[in-house]
C-alpha cells in the first residue's frame, strides 16, 4: 500500500533584505523548521508569484538533505543550523555543562556576588534574522548554594554573526549603565544591565527588564487604541511619552564620553538617504524621478545641517525599543547601533516611527493622534534638556535639525517595506515620500 502523503507545511515569514536575498522561514508538519535562502543577486528580484514554486522546492527538501548553495543562488537549510550563524545550534539548544550554560552561571554569580548554579534552562528563539542575528530568551532556574530554595529568572542572549558586535554591545551597555548609576534615584534606571560576553558563541547576555507578565512594549503603548478613537479629541498616553522623553534626556546628558563611540555624520547620513532612494526606485521603476527627487531633498537638508554638538546617541530610537514595566518606569533595549551623533539623529528616528499605521491609509483620527503625541514629546525632551542645564538656543537647534532626521529615517522605513512580496503598495510609498516632503518644509520653515 502507498504511504499517504506527509500533510503541507505552513509559511511562518516571508523576508526580504532589499537588493541582497529572500528568507522563507517554513514549519513543516512534524515541527521542523526549514530557511529557504535566495539570492537576488544571483537568481533575480523575488515577486509574490514566485512563491508557490519556492515553497515547493521547501516541501521536497523537507523529505531530503538540506542543500547547499546552489549555482541558482537558491539554498536550503534546516534550523537552528545557519552557515552565516554557526554558533546558533548551540544558543538555540543548550545543554548543562556546555559553554553557554558555564558562562551564564559565571555572569549571574558575578552579579549576585556569590557562587549561584544554573540547574535548568530553556531556550525560547524571539527574533530571527537568517546569517545575520538572532535574539533568544532563557528562562533559567538558579540555586544558591546556602539556600534550600530555587528561582527562576529570565536572561536574553542577542547572537551576531560577528563575535565584536556581542563586544561592542557589551560595552555599550556598561557605559549606559554608570550613566544611569550616576542619576542615582533622580531617575528610574532606564536600561538593562549586560551580564557579559559568551565568547564561544559571540552571543551578548543582558537581564531582562522584568517579568513577561507585567511588561508592555512601546509598539502596544504608544499607538491609538480603540476606545479612545471615539473621543473628540485625541487621547496619548502622556506619562509614557514623558517617559521616553526623559530616558532620552539622560541619555543626551550623561557622563558617557562621545569621543569614544563610532561617529555618525550628517554626511554620512545624506550618502545612506541617496542610497536608500536607489534601492526603492529599482523596486519601483514608474515612480523613480518622484523618489529620486525626494532622496536627493533628503540628503540636501542633511548636508546642510550645521551640528554644534555631538552626543552620545541611541542610534535607533524608536517605540519598538522601549519596555514598560508595571512599576512606571521605562527601559530601553537593543543598544547596538549606539553612536556619537547629532542628538537630533535620535528625536527624528523616534518620531518618524510614532506614526500609527492609519496615517498611511490616510486617516484623520491617526494623523490626528500622531499630531498631538509628537508634539507632547517633543516639548517633554525640551523642556528635560533645560532642566538639565542645555542652553534653550541648543535645545532648539536639537529639535530644529530633527526634521531633516525624521525624513531620512521615513526613507529608511520605505525601504524596509520592499520586505513584503504581497503588493508593492505604491499608494503607501507616496504617503511616505509626502510624510518626509512635510518635515523638510517644517525644516526650511523653522
Amino acid at each position: 500500500m502507498t504511504a499517504a502523503p506527509a500533510p503541507p507545511g505552513v509559511v511562518r515569514s516571508v523576508r526580504r533584505k532589499p537588493g541582497k536575498a529572500v528568507f522563507i522561514l517554513y514549519r513543516r508538519h512534524d515541527g521542523a523548521v526549514l530557511c529557504l535562502n535566495v539570492d537576488e543577486r544571483v537568481a533575480g528580484p523575488v515577486s509574490s508569484g514566485d512563491i508557490p514554486e519556492l515553497v515547493h522546492r521547501l516541501e521536497h527538501a523537507a523529505g531530503n538533505e538540506p542543500s547547499a548553495a546552489e549555482a541558482s543562488g537558491v539554498s536550503v537549510h534546516a534550523l537552528p543550523e545557519d552557515p552565516g550563524l554557526p554558533a546558533l545550534p548551540a544558543a538555540w539548544h543548550p545543554t548543562a555543562g556546555d559553554d553557554l550554560c558555564v558562562g551564564l552561571q559565571e555572569m549571574l554569580s558575578i552579579r549576585a556576588e556569590r557562587r549561584v548554579n544554573v540547574v535548568d534552562i530553556t531556550a525560547i528563539p524571539r527574533h530571527y534574522k537568517p546569517g545575520s542575528r538572532c535574539v533568544i530568551e532563557y528562562r533559567l532556574t538558579v540555586q544558591h548554594p546556602d539556600a534550600a530554595s530555587v528561582v527562576t529568572q529570565a536572561v536574553y542572549g542577542k547572537l551576531f554573526a560577528k563575535p565584536a558586535q556581542a563586544r561592542d554591545m557589551d560595552a555599550s551597555l556598561r557605559l549606559v549603565e554608570a550613566a544611569c548609576e550616576d542619576d542615582g534615584a533622580a531617575f528610574p534606571r532606564w536600561s538593562p544591565r549586560s551580564l557579559g560576553v559568551c565568547e564561544p558563541l559571540g552571543m551578548c547576555i543582558v537581564e531582562a527588564a522584568g517579568t513577561n507578565g507585567d511588561l508592555r512594549s512601546g509598539t502596544t503603548v504608544l499607538r491609538p487604541h480603540r476606545a479612545a478613537q471615539a473621543a473628540r479629541a485625541p487621547c496619548i498616553p502622556v506619562a509614557e511619552l514623558e517617559l521616553a522623553a526623559g530616558a532620552l534626556v539622560r541619555l543626551h546628558t550623561s557622563s558617557i564620553a562621545a569621543g569614544g563611540l563610532e561617529a555618525r555624520s550628517a554626511h554620512y547620513e545624506a550618502e545612506r538617504a541617496v542610497e536608500r532612494g536607489d534601492l526603492i526606485a529599482a523596486y519601483h521603476p514608474g515612480m523613480s524621478d518622484e523618489i529620486h527627487a525626494a532622496a536627493q531633498r533628503v540628503a540636501a537638508s542633511l548636508t546642510e545641517q550645521a551640528a554644534a554638538v555631538s552626543l552620545p546617541c541611541h542610534g535607533s530610537y524608536k517605540r519598538s525599543q522601549l519596555v514598560y514595566p508595571s512599576d512606571g518606569t521605562v527601559t530601553v533595549v537593543d543598544w547596538d547601533s549606539m553612536c556619537a551623533a547629532d542628538p537630533a539623529l535620535d528625536l527624528g528616528c523616534f518620531l518618524a516611527h510614532l506614526r500609527p499605521a492609519g496615517i498611511w491609509q490616510g486617516r484623520r483620527a491617526a494623523r490626528a493622534w500622531f499630531d498631538a503625541a509628537s508634539s507632547f514629546w517633543t516639548d517633554a525632551y525640551a523642556r528635560g534638556m533645560t532642566a538639565r542645564g542645555v542652553p534653550h538656543d541648543v535645545v532648539a537647534g536639537i529639535v530644529g535639525r530633527s526634521a531633516a532626521y525624521e525624513a531620512a529615517t521615513l526613507l529608511k522605513m520605505a525601504t524596509r517595506r520592499l520586505r513584503r512580496l504581497q503588493s508593492p503598495r505604491p499608494q503607501e510609498l507616496r504617503a511616505t515620500l509626502a510624510a518626509a516632503s512635510c518635515c523638510l518644509a517644517a525644516d526650511a520653515a523653522a
